[in-house]
């Protein structure tokens, strides 16, 4: 098997979770072997290190959140680090942990019987690996089993619990039909464990259910805009707004603008502090006595005769205007000096 030192990663296709519309994903990160509290940011194509990682079985888990907020549900796939194409010959260890307690692990000889006392009543699990004579461990093998207390029936539910996002050190107890809150829980993709106890003090098999917690509206009304010339971001300009009709008026002179093709760009910000994608909009600066531009020229290179002035409200005019302001020529915007 090859000796892997580096994986890419390479995000394909992100599905949104909820109806909110369709945005980009700003946030990549991922951990290895389960290991979330150790999770790092990353970028699209870029490669994660191997190097410290034993030989052996392993995994990595990636999840994505857009620029809504979003988490997306987690990735995991799994690959091996081998040492070398030396075969095996001989298992040389044999170790197993319970109920998932990998750093409470046991060595064990073949054939040798695993004590259960001191293990509480109910469901369990074991699981087990073994090392070849090449030091490769091999892919973790579980099975459970169940604890019982006695052949005594069970005749009532005693207590009912639940915990979030498998974890289990978080759990809550639960009265039968009572409402669990949700309030702590972000945004995004979650799952609920829940369990019972009867009155022989046997647990039941957890059962997990997944969910999804949309984001709440939250009221808001646009209080300020911010626009700019071209790509000119340096010098943009913020305005407040107040009142129903939220009009900007936008007097800059335009000094030292040159005759020709310039853009509009702006967005705006409601009282949540959350702010539109830029909107962009194309104008033609007439300026017939600027720089290189031919007196009596006309703009888009269309000849005296051809060229249709109207006002914004569709008036036409019999020729180019003589006052400053907004006209669309052949139906294209240009501002007039």
């Amino acid at each position: 098997m090859k000796h892997i030192r580096y994986l890419t990663i390479i995000v394909a296709c992100v599905g949104s979770l909820t109806a909110h519309a369709q945005g980009s994903i700003t946030v990549q990160e991922y951990w290895i072997d389960g290991n979330s509290p150790a999770r790092t940011t990353i970028t699209n194509g870029a490669s994660v290190s191997l190097n410290g990682l034993e030989k052996g079985l392993h995994s990595i888990t990636l999840r994505v959140q857009d620029d809504a907020g979003l988490w997306s549900s987690p990735e995991t796939r799994y690959f091996v680090i081998a040492q070398s194409s030396v075969a095996a010959t001989a298992i040389t260890a044999c170790e197993y942990w319970m109920d998932g307690n990998i750093a409470n692990r046991q060595s064990v000889a073949n054939g040798a019987t695993v004590s259960l006392e001191g293990m509480n009543v109910g469901l369990h699990s074991i699981t087990v690996r073994a090392q070849d004579d090449t030091g490769l461990w091999s892919s973790p093998e579980t099975r459970y089993f169940v604890i019982a207390q006695s052949s005594v029936a069970a005749t009532a539910i005693t207590t009912c619990e639940y915990w979030f996002d498998g974890n289990i050190e978080n759990r809550q107890s639960v009265e039968n039909g009572a409402m669990v809150s949700l309030e702590a829980l972000p945004s995004g993709l979650h799952s609920i464990t829940l369990r019972v106890q009867d009155d022989t003090g046997l647990w039941s098999s957890p059962e997990t259910r997944f969910f999804i917690k949309t984001a709440v509206a939250v009221e808001a009304e646009i209080t300020q805009a911010l626009y700019w010339f071209d790509d000119d971001t340096d010098h943009a300009v913020l305005v407040s707004l107040s009142g129903p009709e939220g009009i900007v008026e936008i007097d800059d002179d335009l000094v030292g603008f040159r005759r020709g093709d310039h853009k509009l760009s702006w967005t705006v910000g409601d009282s949540q502090g959350r702010w539109s994608n830029p909107m962009v909009e194309t104008f033609f600066l007439d300026i017939p006595t600027g720089i290189n531009a031919p007196e009596g020229s006309v703009p888009f290179g269309f000849p005296e005769r051809d060229a249709q002035w109207t006002t914004l409200d569709g008036k036409k005019l019999d020729g180019r205007p003589t006052r400053t302001g907004v006209y669309l020529l052949n139906g294209r915007k240009v501002i007039v000096k």
